[in-house]
């Protein structure tokens, strides 16, 4: 390039000294002086061209910032199951005091008043024969009672909830018109839990029970198995 602009300068230089030779003024000082003019101008444009261009410093690129760490929203807190009303309805079907029958039990929590109690109301319809005069009854008897968990056996290597029981029974109609007096059960359960299904649950326990004035009470081993399901 620095050839091309000297090769440039030089053929303008003997261009301008041509044209001053070939018109050959009369005055040589007044021809000299232009020319001189010339020389240093074109010089000056020399110098300029052959100056290293000045370069400027490029910017810096733009770096853009680092994204923020996005923060993961809080997971949502999963809805507290709905408390239930704390009542357990069940059925079982065995024995009591020696009678066989059908007994439903409506279990109510008062784990709020007494830790891991409830109260258990009732009732059956027992028949048999009263082997000690060889009697046959047929009787239904409301039940009153208590409930109470043994949470101190719970175990995870049986998932069994076991508790006590034990119940007031009151025979407030039996066969041929009688009148029935008293009845008493005690028993020790045992509740397993089946998801989605409910519970099944079994009792062992004696029972006495008053049906008639006229009769001797009957007494005898208790054990039922049934299912309930809470609400």
């Amino acid at each position: 390039m620095k050839k091309l602009i000297a090769s440039i300068i030089a053929l303008s230089l003997i261009a301008g000294l041509s044209a001053s030779t070939v018109a050959v003024p009369a005055n040589k000082k007044a021809v000299k002086k232009p020319a001189k003019k010339i020389v240093k101008v074109i010089k000056k444009a020399v110098k300029k061209l052959l100056k290293k261009p000045v370069v400027k410093p490029m910017p810096a690129p733009w770096v853009p910032p680092a994204p923020q760490p996005v923060v993961p929203a809080p997971a949502p807190k999963a809805a507290a199951p709905a408390a239930g009303m704390g009542l357990s309805l069940g059925a079982k079907v065995g024995i009591s005091g020696g009678a066989t029958g059908v007994i439903v039990d409506l279990d109510y929590s008062i784990a709020s008043v007494i830790a891991g109690t409830k109260i258990r109301v009732g009732g059956d319809y027992l028949s048999g024969t009263n082997p000690t005069k060889n009697d046959s009854y047929k009787m239904s008897n409301l039940r009153l009672g208590l409930v109470y968990g043994l949470d101190m056996l719970k175990s995870a290597d049986m998932p069994i909830n076991w508790y006590v029981a034990g119940s007031l029974l009151y025979p407030w109609k039996v066969n041929a018109s009688r009148t029935g007096q008293w009845g008493v059960e005690v028993a020790i359960g045992g509740n397993y839990m089946v998801p989605d299904f409910g519970s099944i649950y079994g009792e062992v326990g004696y029972a006495g029970i008053k049906y008639a004035s006229t009769q001797p009470a009957i007494k005898g081993v208790s054990a039922a198995i049934g299912y309930s399901y809470m609400f």
